[in-house]
């Protein structure tokens, strides 16, 4: 399977390194499980560094955005030369019904994200503009990602791509 069909089954089988809030963490590409994914974002930020050969994702609550940046500029120091010569920047935030959950937290996130990306040599830092879309309580959950505040990325069979819920962010040639 590739694309869409390919993270979703990865998702579905749990087989990715997942990110929990408030972690950062680095996947190779041509080391399984070459994905890497959060899920569950609803207030957070997600800073995805990625390449054709790897990403370092964060999943990032909005009231720890310093001490989270930190573990994101520790792995990009550690493998910057290795994996990231060109990589792409994103900052993804979460939102319900188009609207924060945390007021103007993402706007102050967003630029504390950007400043701390600029300090390490990432100023080419590129926004998300889609809205997370979250299920009422108790409503069916969806076979897909759309309401689950899921953003992805990896290498499956020979296409490195990234994805916030089923919308294609990037592919990496």
């Amino acid at each position: 399977m590739t694309g869409y069909a390919g993270v979703l089954a990865a998702y579905r089988a749990r087989e990715f390194n997942r990110v929990d809030m408030q972690e950062s963490k680095f996947q190779a590409f041509d080391q399984w499980p070459h994905i890497i994914g959060t899920d569950g974002l609803r207030g957070c930020f997600v800073v995805l560094i990625g390449s054709l050969h790897g990403a370092i994702l964060a999943h990032i609550g909005p009231m720890h955005i310093e001490e989270d940046m930190q573990g994101v500029t520790n792995l990009y120091a550690a493998r910057r030369d290795a994996y990231f010569a060109n990589g792409e920047v994103w900052v993804v935030a979460g939102q319900v019904l188009g609207n924060s959950p945390i007021g103007d937290a993402p706007e102050r996130g967003r630029t504390t994200i950007v400043n701390k990306l600029a300090e390490i040599g990432l100023a080419n830092v590129q926004r998300s503009g889609y809205s997370f879309h979250w299920l009422a309580e108790g409503d069916e959950p969806s076979p897909e990602f759309a309401g689950k505040g899921t953003v992805m990325a990896g290498r499956i069979e020979g296409k490195t791509q990234a994805w916030v819920e089923n919308r294609l962010l990037f592919e990496w040639q």
